[in-house]
């Protein structure tokens, strides 16, 4: 069994544990002024890769 804090309910907890979700426009921002911009058609969007990347550093 886990530690119990009182007060604190699981989803507040789970939250605090995975930290604060980037900011789109933040996100934007960088690769606008990077210059990368989707190359091919069929790819995935350059901003789908960051976010996707992002989860992946969180939950490994």
């Amino acid at each position: 069994m886990g530690s119990r804090t009182p007060g604190v309910d699981r989803q507040s907890r789970a939250s605090a544990e995975v930290g604060p979700a980037p900011n789109p426009g933040l996100v934007g921002g960088v690769l606008e002024k990077c210059g990368v911009r989707d190359k091919k058609s069929g790819a995935l969007p350059t901003g789908f890769v960051v976010y996707f990347t992002l989860a992946l550093a969180q939950f490994q």
